[in-house]
């Protein structure tokens, strides 16, 4: 065909393209229009809006994090030729193929005989929803994701929109709806994936030659058959006809059939459809608060932020922990998603050891399947998910609605990182460990059986964590162990539970922070608390930060907030337009909070160039939170220079309405007298109140304490953006009668002026004679203190960071007055990576003082000039994030 002849058949395919077989071309236009205009609508009216910002707020759904294993089918025309892969449809158009020469061979040249030829092959005349989905869940799985519709452009669902589907030919049947209903009635979660995008170019090769795709009366299934390489290089994009249609097709498929997954391959990542995803993606979240459903959205690549959506990798894994959640979608067979002839099988082995390995890391396994053109599932397919389910049945706990361990696992093989390396990583041994948690339990997974029957798990070393009991899951017998300097050792029973991976189940399976302070630390170790455990058990609401809960008397907290999005409130500290946002916290259990968003409140940073919330009280029925000012160097780091605090908003009525301070961040109009000069340094930065309880019911004396962080005045260059937000070289104590006339008067206010001979504390009413109460050189950064009312102690944390960009260390020391001296804890190096506003919510302290909850967020540098953090502990993240630890005896 002549250049000049393709291009005018490709234009009047593109103008017919949404032209569905027996639709009129005028009709289906005004189906297509009438589906848009609904999801601009219900886009529109929230709770999420089409942009990025709002859909970055989207939560994974519980039901989803606890269900980590998945059924994936490709289903469809393409299993009729059994042949080469599912990719056949195209294929068989392209010269230079297997495809193509097998199907001239088979079935006569494509101008005869093409792929249309084989819908009335395709009849499903076996397809039995209702066993298939029982078979499902025997496999263990707890969600089902049929294809919608592939890349074929073949709906295997009830199309409002083309005549060319599995429900007006071929089975004529409604697959998808038929299995939604089979797999719910098994109680089975439902998702659907969609093609759609990658049709626009799919069936391209066929407008080469002499071929049926050419044909008029086709243009339903085969158009618009544009030119993949001028699509892919932006010379020739999908049209606003096609994606229209594309996103008539997606919101049909989520109205009819309520999928609580929607699953998109690679092709959305062009371009022309970002504008479209953000409208589609406020759709399908609305849709699914109107519902009462918690719904996600998967995607490859980059085609979404990563916090809009769920990051999904074909066939592919990932090398260590994500501390977003994310899927492997692969496939049972290594040469085909779809049915062909023969099926090169996975081992159940590789299968289970490869679900293991992800679930380890944060990720769920999503498990294809390819069943026959009849209906009928291969039986060494229904062969292997049963194998699997008999895994499960032995070793689901360590599983389903487990989270990450501080560290995914331990031994020699690797796994190779990235899509398309499921067959690459060599056979797993029996020291390969991966990890999982779940209600306190520890579960140490060993993916293949050891020779001698004997296990070394070194991350449970003696001094690393605490072992109070371990079983092995299958096995009703006592195991016979010991802790030691090298690892966890095991020896293993001579009957095998199962038939693959290996779970030892362990309690009381604390993971002791390492505490290696450096060398020129200066403050004495503690005798009585002698470090931190985690127990693995954390949650993580919100995408904001600087987190500080104040428990009020009516039994709530309260903290303001800022830079992120909670609930539909957004706000930011950069600029003249600074704000704050404040929240209500509500709930008992740190697992199951309720945040909900109140307000915002503005403050302008002038002469500085960015405001932060500090501290929170809330005394009386009185909510007090405080800012400081923050200011950038120009030499790459975030907020190097740290500012005053301009006083504290005031609030009567728990955050409704607040009263503004008569302060500002300029010199001399600030609460404290500080600084000098402008960037000058501060002694009261970033100031927080102490935390006394429930209504600052320990306090000694009935007043406010503020903590904050400082540098004195010949200290201003000992390192790099020393003084900052996050660092520092003193801690400084002051306090005042709480009430709305004395928190912003600073002649209220008393001083903490070291100790006198007989080493009793100093208070002074002069800012000058002010003293350190603890002191390190370039290790003290931000800092909160919460009174331990069981332990009859008081808790002190010290984030500082080397510099404001990278990773953050974390002190925990402990006093029996306020006043010191004050004793270490455990030095916590690197954590977070990235953690900072570290503080103990008094509320969260158990009944013997030694169980309690770190509150922070995390990880905000990640990406940023090149910095490369990690969640440690997992459920770090930029959020308010709590983890249950143990204070050590």
């Amino acid at each position: 065909m002549k250049p000049s002849h393709l291009i005018r058949t490709l234009s009047v395919i593109s103008a017919l393209s949404i032209c569905a077989g027996g639709f009129a071309t005028q009709s289906v236009e005004k189906r297509v229009a009438a589906a848009v205009k609904k999801v601009d609508e219900v886009a529109a009216r929230g709770p999420f809006k089409p942009a990025w910002e709002s859909l970055e707020r989207a939560q994974v759904p519980d039901w989803y994090l606890d269900a980590k294993f998945g059924v994936f089918i490709h289903w469809g025309v393409y299993s009729v030729p059994a042949f080469g892969s599912e990719w056949y449809p195209r294929q068989m158009y392209k010269k230079d193929t297997a495809e193509f020469q097998h199907h001239v061979a088979t079935y006569g040249p494509q101008s005869k005989f093409g792929y249309k030829d084989f819908i009335p092959r395709f009849t499903a005349d076996r397809f039995d929803a209702k066993r298939w989905a029982e078979l499902f869940r025997k496999a263990g799985a707890r969600y089902v994701v049929p294809v919608a519709e592939h890349h074929d452009g073949f709906p295997m669902y009830d199309s409002s929109f083309t005549d060319w589907s599995a429900a007006k030919m071929g089975p004529k049947r409604d697959i998808v709806g038929e299995l939604a209903a089979a797999v719910r009635a098994e109680g089975l979660h439902f998702g659907a994936s969609t093609h759609r995008a990658e049709h626009w170019w799919f069936f391209d090769q066929g407008m080469l030659f002499d071929s049926d795709v050419k044909g008029p009366r086709n243009l339903g299934l085969y158009g618009p058959a544009r030119s993949r390489e001028l699509a892919e290089v932006q010379k020739e994009p999908p049209d606003k006809a096609f994606i229209d249609d594309w996103l008539a097709r997606t919101a049909e498929i989520v109205d009819k059939y309520r999928p609580e997954l929607l699953w998109f391959d690679w092709w959305i990542e062009q371009p022309v459809f970002q504008s479209y995803l953000q409208k589609f993606a406020a759709f399908y979240y609305n849709r699914g608060a109107e519902w009462g459903r918690d719904v996600a959205i998967n995607y490859k690549n980059e085609a979404f932020p990563a916090r809009a959506a769920v990051l999904d990798l074909e066939r592919g894994q990932l090398a260590s922990i994500r501390s977003l959640f994310w899927q492997t979608d692969t496939a049972i067979s290594k040469n085909s998603w779809g049915y062909v002839q023969p099926q090169d099988y996975k081992t159940v082995d590789s299968i289970v050891d490869d679900l293991v390995d992800i679930v380890s890391k944060n990720g769920c396994l999503l498990l294809n399947i390819g069943p026959r053109p009849d209906g009928t599932i291969p039986e060494d397919e229904e062969r292997i998910l049963l194998d699997v389910g008999r895994w499960f049945e032995v070793n689901g706990e360590a599983i389903y609605g487990t989270r990450p361990w501080r560290v995914f696992g331990e031994g020699p093989t690797q796994v190779s990182e990235g899509m398309f390396t499921d067959t690459k990583r060599a056979v797993f041994t029996g020291d390969d460990f991966r990890f999982t948690t779940k209600d306190g339990a520890l579960y140490a997974i060993v993916l293949a059986w050891p020779e001698n029957r004997k296990l070394v798990v070194k991350s449970l070393a003696k001094g690393a964590a605490i072992v109070g009991s371990i079983r092995l899951l299958g096995h009703d017998g006592k195991l016979d162990w010991k802790q030691t300097a090298r690892g966890l050792e095991v020896r293993l029973p001579e009957e095998r539970p199962c038939e693959h991976a290996f779970v030892l189940k362990i309690t009381d399976s604390d993971f002791i922070w390492p505490s290696a302070p450096p060398a020129d630390c200066p403050i004495a170790p503690s005798t009585d608390i002698t470090g931190i455990a985690f127990t693995g058990r954390h949650a993580e609401y919100t995408g904001a930060d600087t987190w500080y809960p104040s428990w009020a008397s009516d039994g709530k907290l309260y903290s303001p907030f800022t830079d992120g999005t909670v609930g539909p409130i957004s706000v930011s500290s950069g600029g003249k337009e600074a704000a704050t946002g404040h929240a209500v916290i509500e709930g008992d259990d740190p697992l199951g909070l309720k945040v909900t968003p109140i307000g915002t409140w503005p403050g302008s940073p002038e002469p500085y160039e960015g405001r932060y919330p500090c501290g929170s009280l809330v005394h009386n029925g009185i909510w007090y939170y405080g800012t400081y000012a923050l200011k950038n160097a120009g030499y790459g780091l975030n907020w190097p220079i740290l500012g005053p605090c301009p006083g504290f908003y005031v609030s009567k009525d728990f955050g409704k309405t607040w009263t503004n301070p008569a302060l500002s961040c300029a010199l001399g109009k600030t609460l404290f007298p500080e600084p000098k000069k402008l960037g000058g340094p501060v002694k009261i930065g970033a100031p927080h109140f102490v935390d006394f309880g429930k209504n600052m019911e320990h306090s000694p004396d009935g007043k406010a304490y503020l903590v904050g962080h400082g540098a004195v005045d010949p200290d201003m260059e000992d390192r790099v953006a020393n003084l900052s937000w996050i660092t520092g070289d003193q801690v400084y104590v002051c306090r005042v009668k709480p009430s709305p006339e004395t928190i912003n008067d600073v002649t209220q206010y008393e001083f903490f002026g070291g100790h006198d001979e007989k080493g009793k504390a100093v208070w002074t009413s002069d800012f000058s004679g002010i003293k350190p109460l603890l002191e390190w050189d370039n290790n003290m950064g931000c800092v909160t203190i919460t009174y331990n009312a069981p332990l009859k102690r008081y808790l002190m944390c010290v984030t500082d960071g080397t510099n404001t960009v990278w990773k953050f260390n974390t002190s925990i020391l402990e006093a029996d007055e306020i006043t010191g001296p004050w004793r270490l804890v455990a030095y916590l190096k690197d954590f977070g990576e990235q953690a900072y506003f570290v503080n103990f919510p008094s509320k969260f302290i158990g009944g013997d003082g030694r169980t309690l909850w770190l509150c922070y967020a995390a990880n905000f540098t990640n990406g940023w000039l090149g910095t490369n953090l990690k969640s440690d502990p997992p459920g770090s993240r930029y959020a308010m994030c709590l983890q249950e630890v143990r204070l050590l005896r």
